[in-house]
């Protein structure tokens, strides 16, 4: 009994395995696209908002 214990542990890694590795990368192919068009999104919303702030400031320096 002992040894089928031992030999249990032993089968067990703490390291990263091939499914793990699979899982791993399953999950970074999901999410980084995911996150680049996001920050892609994020940023073209920023460069507009910077715009229309920079206009409307150009604007309101021009009315007096």
């Amino acid at each position: 009994m002992l040894t089928t214990l031992l030999s249990e542990a032993a089968q067990t890694s703490t390291g990263l395995n091939f499914k793990g590795f699979v899982i791993v990368a399953i999950v970074f192919a999901l999410v980084y696209p995911l996150q680049k068009r996001l920050r892609e999104r994020v940023s073209k919303h920023r460069v507009e908002r910077w715009r229309e702030e920079d206009e409307r400031r150009d604007h309101e320096d021009e009315e007096p």
